[in-house]
């Protein structure tokens, strides 16, 4: 996702039209449609019978009295459960979808981020991989293997959960416009090792622990060749911004819902905005002369 620099930053639906619908339900992901999104964004899991679900928890408590982690339900008994009442009573025929599902609404008429999300926080991960190759000013074959090992013995579970995203993006077979993009520096290099050629942006945001996490997640993301840096607006700024740029990568900033904080998107420059408010960004946007 890249746009030119005479055009506003394009518009992603957080989890869909989330402020108006129950998030990463098909309702969401149709009215953020219908405001004119450029984009659709989802939360994925995988399932104990491998199918790809488009919730963000990691457990069932927020649609039932039970908390059930989804990597321990089968996709047919996600299905069973109101999706949507947790939001308002009128969304009580919501169900959850599967990521296939999603692809298929958005169709060529819109593109669709898809956020791979891991069993645990892999964050704090980052530093363990980027020691593989700190010393490494290019990664040969033999460093993508120790990068692959390294990713097997910190969370196997996220290698498999990439490799199951990326077949599926595979059999959509371009119909779809796809990014992919996750926290987890597993599944960051499980993409750029095995499906290069799929657009991967890597999430990020800037915290007090662990220690230098925000310079070793950009020299990780810088060491394996992400395509795009995508941050939450606190970590923001004009400098950060143009240091992407200027690797070469793109910027997308969130969750941006209120007028003064998309403004500020546009005056850094980033090249898109995820909001829970695509109706309302778009019509800031509008407002702005590019």
């Amino acid at each position: 996702m890249s746009r030119e620099s005479n055009k506003h930053p394009a518009v992603i639906a957080h989890r869909g039209a989330s402020a108006v619908a129950p998030e990463n339900t098909l309702a969401a992901f149709r009215r953020a449609i219908d405001m004119g999104a450029d984009w659709l964004e989802l939360d994925c899991r995988l399932t104990r019978d491998g199918k790809l679900a488009v919730i963000h928890d990691p457990d069932i408590s927020r649609m039932s009295a039970r908390n059930t982690p989804i990597v321990q339900m089968r996709m047919r008994d996600l299905r069973l459960l109101d999706a949507g009442s947790w939001f308002a009573p009128a969304f009580s025929d919501e169900r959850v979808s599967t990521l296939e599902d999603v692809l298929l609404l958005a169709g060529s008429q819109i593109g669709v981020y898809i956020e791979i999300k891991s069993a645990v926080d892999e964050t704090p991960r980052i530093p363990d991989m980027l020691e593989v190759v700190e010393h490494k000013k290019n990664l040969t074959q033999k460093d993508w293997s120790m990068l692959m090992e390294a990713a097997y013995r910190l969370s196997a579970d996220s290698v498999v959960t990439a490799r199951v995203v990326i077949n599926a993006i595979r059999a959509c077979g371009g119909a779809c416009q796809i990014v992919s993009q996750a926290f987890s520096p597993i599944i960051a290099t499980v993409f750029r090792r095995e499906a290069p050629s799929l657009r991967f942006e890597f999430l990020g945001m800037d915290l007090p622990d662990p220690p230098n996490i925000w310079r070793h997640y950009v020299e990780y993301g810088r060491r394996i060749g992400v395509h795009g840096f995508n941050i939450n607006k606190e970590s923001m700024t004009e400098e950060r911004v143009r240091q992407f740029h200027d690797m070469g990568a793109t910027c997308a900033v969130w969750v941006v819902d209120e007028p003064e904080h998309i403004e500020a998107c546009v005056r850094c420059n980033v090249d898109a905005i995820i909001t829970n408010k695509p109706d309302l960004c778009r019509e800031v946007l509008n407002r702005i002369k590019p």
